[in-house]
């Protein structure tokens, strides 16, 4: 996932993060008119459905404590927790993932899946288009 686009980001190494707890690859701040934070897992051919969402359960937490901490006050966070996979084996499983719900802040956000080699700004535009 490219970052390119975005003057002012940072990308943390989702296992560098916590210690011996499931966590999403990476997670992302960028400062665009507001912040925004993204949860990426990276995927092969291979896609374990519990265990991704077990990742991005526990990433969401993780990213929710760390923008209250970091983030001021009244600041506008969009939250987006993108999945970016080689290819959908198995098309059950993609479904499965669509419908998956990740809570941030109170909010229920879908994970939004993706083909992998999208810049993390495009799968936001997109993302944005589309809703």
């Amino acid at each position: 996932m490219g970052l390119g686009g975005l003057s002012r980001k940072l990308a943390l190494k989702g296992e560098e993060t916590v210690d011996q707890e499931k966590i999403c690859d990476y997670l992302l701040f960028a400062w665009d008119e507001q912040v925004l934070l993204g949860l990426v897992e990276l995927k092969g051919k291979n896609v374990d459905v519990e265990d991704v969402k077990t990742k991005f359960n526990n990433g969401a937490r993780v990213a929710s404590m760390i923008a209250d901490r970091c983030i001021g006050n009244g600041q506008s966070v969009a939250f987006y927790p993108v999945l970016l996979c080689k290819s959908w084996r198995g098309r059950n499983e993609h479904i499965v993932l669509t419908q998956h719900k990740v809570q941030f802040q109170g909010r229920n956000y879908r994970l939004i899946t993706k083909e992998c080699g999208m810049k993390f700004i495009d799968v936001v535009r997109n993302f944005r288009q589309d809703h």
